[in-house]
């Protein structure tokens, strides 16, 4: 009877650090896929910004070429009229 004690004992103890294992495996886990969600999110961030950053640059590059062409035609037309 003492050794079945033993025995019940020894499974118990068995199981348990079976059990401590895959909670801390579980725990684990969870853990990366919070950080992967976070390392995600960061880089959703980090391109949302850049792509702003690239159309305001764009819109900058348009409005250049709009003042220079302004610049151009007023020129042009101030030449015509001196020309007249």
């Amino acid at each position: 009877a003492v050794g079945e004690g033993r025995a019940l004992v020894r499974d118990r103890a068995r199981r348990d650090s079976f059990r401590r294992a895959r909670t801390e495996e579980v725990l684990e886990a969870r853990r990366r896929f919070e950080v992967n969600a976070e390392e995600r999110l960061a880089a959703e961030s980090l391109r949302r910004e850049a792509e702003e950053r690239a159309r305001s640059q764009r819109r900058a590059g348009y409005e250049r070429h709009r003042l220079r062409t302004e610049e151009h035609q007023r020129a042009f037309r101030e030449r015509e009229a001196e020309e007249a």
